[in-house]
Formats: C-alpha cells, sequence, structure tokens
C-alpha cells in the first residue's frame, strides 16, 4: 500500500484482504500515467478531474488484485448499477476523494462483501447541519473520547458509505443512512447494526464491524463480510 506520513493507513487488515492507494494531481500528466484502456466510453467527454479520479480508481483496484493473487489483466467494467465489476470470485470496492484513490479486495471465499471509503474531515458547521441526515441522537453519545463532534460525524458517514459498498452487491437495492446505526465505538473499531431488512441474508438486527484509520487530512473506513456471516 502506497502511503506517507499523514496517510490514514489500518492497522490490520481482515482475512484475504489486499489494498491498495494512490495520491494524484489534476492535470493532463497525471493522467497519462494511467492506462488509458481502463476509461469507459461514457467518460469519453468528462472533465479532467473525473477522468483522473476513476483511472487512479482503477490502477489501485487492480494492483490490489495483483497483490491478492489474481492472475490477469482485470478489465473492472462499469456495471449498470455504476459499480465496478470484479472478477469471478472476487469481491471488492474504491474510493476517492481530493486526490487520494483506495481499492480493496478479496477473494470471494474468504469475504462475502468490502465497503472502504475516504472522506476529508468535515468543518463543526456542515457536521452541525447535516447530523439529522446522517445519523440519530444515540449514534453520536457514542463519540469515542479524544473524537471531536465534526469528527464523529465524519466517521459515521465515512462507515456509512462503506456499509452500503460491502452490502449493495449482496441486496441489490439502495438505502439510506438511517438503515444502519451505530451501535458500539472503540479506538479504530465501530459495530454498525441494520435497523431494515435489506434481504434474508441481511436482516434488521444484523451487525457488522467496521474498522477506521484516521490522519491529519483524511478518515478511513473498511467494512469486511466474512463469508457465510449472519449477522
Amino acid at each position: 500500500m502506497v502511503s506517507d506520513n499523514d496517510f490514514p493507513a489500518l492497522a490490520v487488515l481482515p482475512s484475504g484482504v489486499c489494498m491498495s492507494a494512490q495520491r494524484f494531481g489534476f492535470d493532463e500528466a497525471a493522467l497519462q500515467r494511467y492506462d488509458p484502456a481502463l476509461l469507459p466510453a461514457a467518460l469519453a467527454g468528462a472533465a479532467l478531474k473525473r477522468k483522473v479520479e476513476f483511472l487512479a480508481g482503477r490502477y489501485c483496484a487492480r494492483d490490489a488484485l495483483r497483490q491478492a493473487g489474481h492472475d490477469g489483466e482485470a478489465a473492472l467494467a462499469v456495471g449498470d448499477d455504476r459499480a465496478p465489476q470484479w472478477p469471478a470470485g472476487w469481491v471488492g470496492a474504491i474510493t476517492h476523494s481530493h486526490g487520494t484513490a483506495l481499492a480493496a479486495v478479496a477473494p470471494a471465499a474468504l469475504q462475502a462483501g468490502l465497503g472502504i471509503d475516504v472522506e476529508p474531515w468535515v468543518d463543526a458547521a456542515r457536521a452541525e447541519r447535516l447530523r439529522d441526515q446522517v445519523g440519530t441522537t444515540a449514534e453520536w453519545q457514542h463519540l469515542p473520547a479524544g473524537t471531536s463532534e465534526a469528527e464523529w460525524f465524519t466517521s459515521v458517514f465515512s462507515m456509512k458509505e462503506s456499509l452500503f459498498k460491502a452490502l449493495y452487491p449482496q441486496v441489490r437495492r439502495y438505502f439510506g443512512f438511517h438503515d444502519a446505526e451505530v451501535v458500539a465505538a472503540g479506538t479504530g473499531t465501530a459495530t454498525l447494526r441494520l435497523t431494515t431488512t435489506l434481504s434474508d441474508a441481511c436482516p434488521q438486527g444484523a451487525e457488522y464491524t467496521l474498522q477506521l484509520a484516521r490522519s491529519n487530512d483524511f478518515v478511513l473506513s473498511l467494512c469486511a463480510v466474512p463469508a457465510g456471516h449472519q449477522g
């Protein structure tokens, strides 16, 4: 995993999970560093920023797959739901924000779903304005020691994004921030519980453990759903 002193990195990865990260700029030189064959026709006329973000994410995904032992060049086409199409037998997720891209992958035999999200820290005013859209009073009370309310808001937002990415390939339906709630939080980990039944395999009450890492600029969350997870 490419990193520097101010890059959030998880201390321990779940079984079979490999990650890759990339910093990038928004210029033509950055665009030329990536394989143009990975850019779908639908993005041919997109803004430079969008193209670079997309290609950096795909670069990280391919790199993570190679680390994990995938043999061959994954096409990683865009599905009808705009999600990456992972090679048969693999699960993964991609995230990018403010010049940073990350991808996480794992064999489907070990992980049923993966979700990853990186978010820049939200300021206190924005956190206060959006908190009711993202969580409940009870969730904000799980504020870990040494964490500001704005930092906890950013962390909860990121974790719910990761949970969505991890579960969507299984449930094949969209769900919102209030369809899951934080019920426990500690140093670098938190537990989210579904408040809505999303599918037979993801019923109301099912719980998922997520990991968190932080830097001065970002919070990073990872949701790994082990194969056979029963909530």
